[in-house]
């Protein structure tokens, strides 16, 4: 009888501790969790004083639709070494070598399915050398952006691949305007309608709206000085938030898959991209319809 009242008390110690740690894997703890989330939109309202354009090339060959292209506005601070793209020699943690001698940025396609349709995502990331990134513990070296384009050709939902919690989401004014007649009010904790319930998903937030472009249009990307993390993504057709561009830089496109020639390490800079796009849960075909509340008849 001792015996087996000691097992009992053992077995709920360990499920104590068990389902203590994968609340805190999970959901980390829930006041951090939303400080994170008022710094992510305190990030929407940035204005910088000065940046570098990085604009699609003269010469790209046509395989992705250059007015589709992201446009990079790449923050220019006094003190900090502006941060350069290139190619990526080397994907090991302990000897990242990338090429600055021209700025690449490395596409690819992949496929969402949202309520039992498919569509198009393009797909693009950016590798940056060390130097050009503050000394931190985890540097962001590689940023992306994936975009999911409708049945018109325009895109309605942009997510930045490079953050790793919780994940940035923007979506289209019009896909938001549809989830608030069908949901109503956005839910306790959340901005905007097409969001889940925050305890239920708290590695997701959708951050802005992107205004409703006349024509199908990739979008500027905004990019911080200090660490290369995006700040913003904004609509081509809405209100700068750069007050002066003392540059213009032309980039090329390499294929994505020259990314995963080596093997992925756990400790490689490109991990969390990876895991994004290839193996891990947001590279499954339906996460966007598990991460977001998509309204009845959209995306259109």
């Amino acid at each position: 009888m001792q015996i087996r009242t000691m097992s009992w008390k053992i077995l709920l110690a360990l499920l104590f501790v068990a389902v203590g740690c994968r609340r805190e894997k999970g959901d980390r703890t829930g006041m951090a969790s939303t400080e994170e989330l008022g710094r992510l939109y305190a990030r929407q309202e940035v204005n910088y004083e000065s940046g570098v354009f990085l604009k699609p090339g003269s010469q790209l060959d046509g395989s992705y639709p250059t007015e589709l292209m992201p446009l990079i506005i790449q923050q220019a601070r006094p003190g900090h070494v502006t941060p350069e793209l290139g190619v990526l020699g080397s994907a090991d943690a302990d000897r990242w070598e990338v090429d600055t001698g021209r700025p690449v940025i490395y596409a690819g396609r992949s496929d969402a399915s949202i309520r039992g349709q498919i569509h198009e995502q393009l797909v693009y990331v950016w590798v940056y050398a060390s130097g050009g990134v503050a000394n931190r513990e985890r540097p962001s070296l590689v940023q992306g952006l994936r975009m999911t384009i409708n049945d018109a050709g325009y895109p309605f939902v942009w997510e930045v691949l490079g953050d790793p919690f919780p994940h940035m989401i923007f979506v289209s004014t019009e896909l938001e305007a549809a989830a608030a007649t069908e949901f109503g009010q956005p839910l306790p904790g959340r901005r905007f309608s097409i969001e889940h319930d925050f305890v239920e998903r708290r590695d997701v937030a959708v951050v802005r709206l992107l205004a409703d472009a006349p024509v199908p249009m990739g979008p500027f990307v905004y990019l911080q000085a200090a660490t290369g993390d995006v700040d913003t993504i904004i609509c081509r057709c809405m209100a700068s938030q750069v007050d002066d561009l003392f540059e213009t830089v032309e980039y090329d496109l390499r294929p994505l898959d020259e990314l995963w020639v080596e093997p992925i390490s756990d400790r490689s800079p490109l991990r969390s991209v990876y895991g994004a796009l290839v193996e891990g849960p947001r590279a499954q075909p339906t996460w966007l319809e598990n991460s977001l509340r998509i309204p009845a008849g959209s995306p259109e």
